[in-house]
């Protein structure tokens, strides 16, 4: 029994460090500014708000007081916090897809309700045994009941994967593959568990996932523009990189946009107004492409956007709408003088032998020309 203790406390120990670590690096690096980040990070503490209980729950055995008060607060509230992380959950996917708070409200009445029955029957469950109890023994067993607590916690996962299947052609597909595989470490931990009564397993998988998202946020991190929250120009040129080696089966092309007299908003208006206005222009790009669309800043006051699969006709028609959209915002903004911008593009297939390089000339010099036209 003792080894078996070592091994909960060794394993849970281990655990949290691993997560303070990454919640220590996470806040260092102001990664949890807006509140899809500010939810990870409360997934965080309550993994190890759930690795912690767990731990005490383990304190089985006739071994004295403390045993008995480790091993019955440490069950009790196994069962009250764990449903938690499972609502985070929900409320991560949910603004995930949808970048709305006033959802999160929205559903947050049924998820309560869900969580008010779950917790009545841990209450109840300290006196009927429904879903467990600490026998004389100071021994946790499983209720007759112990499966409610398991439907209830698959209705919430199951909520999280209707929606993002709904979902599904709405979002890149780097970030829907994430989200299907973000619950199943735990689901695989919990289903493990049921069929090996006595292996507690859930909460690595718990770990793990927490884990593989803090790398995927990394690596936006790495890839994003922070001011604007838009591709920068690494991922740009990466990504161009691995359009050019597929353009014999898929032509693409690339825009490339440059606010006219950016200087003069910073100069007269101060860099807060200039910082206003590259925010308003990557808001207005992200409003007028798909999902498949890519857009970058790709320094100072250029933006790019390659747009996959599109002939010159269509191409001509995205860029006038880009055009109209601006008209929109200076006609609704409170920005002291109206933007606009010049562009420069181009359509780039397979029979195109230039490098990268060649390519972004070409559309720099297509922009230049198009700036000084406007100037005339």
């Amino acid at each position: 029994m003792i080894d078996k203790l070592a091994f909960y406390a060794v394993n849970n120990i281990f655990c949290i460090l691993i997560l303070l670590v990454i919640s220590f690096h996470f806040s260092k690096q102001s990664l949890n500014g807006n509140l899809l980040n500010r939810l990870y990070m409360a997934m965080l503490v309550q993994a190890i708000i759930m690795l912690t209980v767990d731990l005490m729950g383990s304190f089985v055995g006739d071994r004295g007081l403390l045993y008995i008060l480790l091993c019955r607060v440490g069950n009790f509230l196994v069962f009250i916090v764990n449903p938690v992380m499972i609502i985070l959950w929900v409320f991560y996917v949910d603004y995930h897809l949808y970048g709305d708070v006033r959802r999160l409200k929205q559903i947050a009445v049924p998820l309560i309700i869900l969580y008010s029955i779950h917790f009545m029957l841990v209450i109840f469950s300290q006196f009927t045994g429904w879903l467990y109890y600490v026998d004389e023994n100071n021994v946790y067993h499983r209720g007759p009941y112990f499966f409610l607590h398991v439907v209830l916690t698959c209705c919430w996962f199951t909520f999280s994967y209707i929606e993002i299947i709904r979902n599904r052609n709405k979002m890149i597909r780097r970030h829907y593959y994430s989200l299907m595989l973000f619950a199943v470490p735990p689901i695989l931990g919990m289903a493990l568990q049921m069929i090996f009564y006595g292996l507690t397993i859930m909460l690595n998988g718990i770990v793990l996932t927490l884990i593989i998202v803090f790398i995927m946020v990394q690596n936006e991190y790495m890839q994003t523009d922070f001011l604007t929250g838009l591709y920068n120009r690494y991922k740009l040129e990466h990504h161009l990189k691995e359009k050019m080696k597929r353009a014999e089966s898929e032509r693409f092309a690339v825009v490339m946009l440059d606010l006219n007299d950016f200087k003069h908003i910073n100069d007269t208006y101060g860099h807060r107004m200039g910082d206003k206005a590259l925010k308003m222009v990557a808001q207005m790009l992200k409003e007028s492409s798909k999902v498949n669309d890519f857009i970058a800043r790709y320094g100072g006051d250029e933006f790019i956007i390659v747009y996959e699969n599109i002939d010159q006709q269509k191409l001509e028609k995205k860029i006038g709408a880009l055009e109209e959209n601006l008209r929109k915002i200076n006609s609704q903004s409170d920005l002291p003088c109206p933007l606009s911008f010049s562009i420069g593009s181009a359509i780039f297939d397979g029979e195109a032998s230039m490098s990268l390089d060649e390519l972004l000339q070409l559309i720099d010099c297509r922009l230049y020309e198009n700036k000084r036209r406007n100037q005339l």
